[in-house]
Order: structure tokens, then sequence, then C-alpha cells
């Protein structure tokens, strides 16, 4: 996360470490936006998709179709679900990559 990001930099470190930290902090915002904007789609997609659906012709209202927007929602379920796992994923990566960062500006400026 951001707040992990400064953390790593916080003090004195924060200003000699600047353009890994910007690096740092701009990796996770774009992959927010891009998260966000496949979040967005396929809500879009899945709405457009039931409003279809509820709207067609066949099959009629009933037990039919019901179990098309059933299986509709439960596709949508996995899909954000299996969205937000890989998002928690690259968010650890993201968090890892900066501790690596932090260590390695550490060590140089030590030397």
């Amino acid at each position: 996360t951001v707040r992990a990001a400064l953390s790593k930099f916080k003090g004195d470190n924060m200003v000699a470490n600047c353009e890994p930290l910007v690096s740092s902090v701009s990796d996770i915002l774009y992959q927010e936006l891009i998260f966000r904007k496949v979040l967005a789609r396929m809500a879009q997609s899945f709405e457009q998709e039931l409003r279809d659906l509820r709207s067609a012709l066949t099959p009629p209202p009933g037990p039919a179709r019901e179990r098309l927007v059933a299986e509709l929602k439960a596709r949508w379920d996995k899909d954000s679900r299996k969205l937000h796992k890989e998002r928690r994923k690259r968010l650890g990566a993201c968090k890892e990559r900066v501790h690596v960062q932090a260590m390695h500006s550490d060590s140089a400026d030590e030397s």
C-alpha cells in the first residue's frame, strides 16, 4: 500500500530516497487505477448482460430465466473474487518491492 511505501522511507530517508519512493507509489497507484477500470468494465458488462437477459423473450419469465440470472450472478461473484485476489497479490508484490528498495537504499547509505 502507499502507507507501507511511505513508512519505509520516513524521515531523512524520504528525501534521500525520493526516486524509489516515487516509483513505488506510482506503481501502486497505476495498478490500483487499472484494477478500478477493469472492475468498472466488468460491472458494466454484468449489468448489461443482466438487463439483456431480463428483457429477452426467451426463456420466458420463470425458473429457467431465474436459473440463468443465478448463473450470471455466480459468474460475477467468481470473476470479481478472482480480480480482487489478483489485486491483493499485486499489492503484496509492490509491498515486497518497496521493502527491498528500502533495504538497498539503507545499505547504500551505510557505504
